[in-house]
């Protein structure tokens, strides 16, 4: 069986979900630092758990299928618990406590039933809550994604030379990259433009350490703390698009 207490963290997917979950829900969550994205088609639920063990599933009972359907696509996903870890969740607008009852005590639905508000203030409380139970965010600090190929370059001015490079992985902390020339540890980096899937960003950081690899070496740079909301902003913008895309191309 899946040891989900050991996992950094869960990737949470929302199946088919309401137009408040896709537009702002989402957004609000990799802000929170959790790792979340949306399915749009169930039938690539099988695949998607495979990739990516222990993630949590919310379905929204009311799209696309027929409850009788979606129940027996949870009842699917959940006979597999054993092999993939995946938790199951429901999220509505209605509250209808027979239904509730059914998923929860009946079908076993460990990831809550989330009645969802009007208002998204409140609706996000109950959503936050409701991952903290399952542990979404696990032990992790930082949502970290890794750059698609060409989605994320960078170039350092430095000492009147400017650097440039390639960007690995990106996350609200600071990034991993490839650049053209070995950079001390320690250096201060005050003038540094990231390029992320089209967005551009200026921002410093410091060169935290350099890792050896049989590709050339990897140079981490932290960014200053706290990060000006504007790149933040970018940031999280560019995780959730990284994320989505992974998802996607299952």
């Amino acid at each position: 069986m899946v040891n989900v207490s050991r996992a950094p963290g869960r990737r949470v997917f929302f199946v088919y979900p309401p137009s408040v979950i896709e537009d702002q829900m989402i957004q609000f969550l990799v802000s929170a630092q959790i790792e979340a994205a949306v399915i749009k088609d169930h039938e690539k639920i099988p695949a998607i758990i495979r990739t990516y063990p222990n993630a949590i599933l919310y379905f929204d009972i009311e799209s696309h299928l027929k409850e009788p359907e979606w129940e027996r696509v949870i009842r699917t996903v959940l006979a597999g618990q054993n092999e993939h870890g995946a938790d199951v969740g429901i999220v509505s607008y209605n509250e209808d406590p027979g239904l509730a009852r059914k998923y929860l005590m009946d079908i076993g639905t460990r990831a809550g039933y989330i009645h969802l508000k009007l208002g998204f203030e409140q609706s996000a409380r109950i959503m936050l809550k409701a991952l903290e139970a399952v542990e979404a965010r696990g032990n992790r600090r930082f949502v970290r994604a890794t750059v698609p190929p060409g989605k994320g370059t960078l170039n350092i001015r430095l000492y009147d030379r400017t650097y440039e490079g390639e960007l690995i992985d990106v996350s609200v902390a600071g990034i991993a990259c490839r650049i053209e020339s070995n950079l001390e540890k320690g250096e201060y980096l005050a003038d540094m433009q990231l390029r992320l899937w089209g967005s551009l960003l200026t921002l410093p950081g410091k060169v935290f350490g350099i890792r050896d690899t049989p590709e050339g070496p990897i140079h981490v740079i932290m960014f200053d703390d706290p990060l000006p909301p504007a790149p933040r902003g970018k940031i999280m913008s560019f995780l959730r698009k990284v994320m989505q895309w992974e998802v996607d191309s299952i």
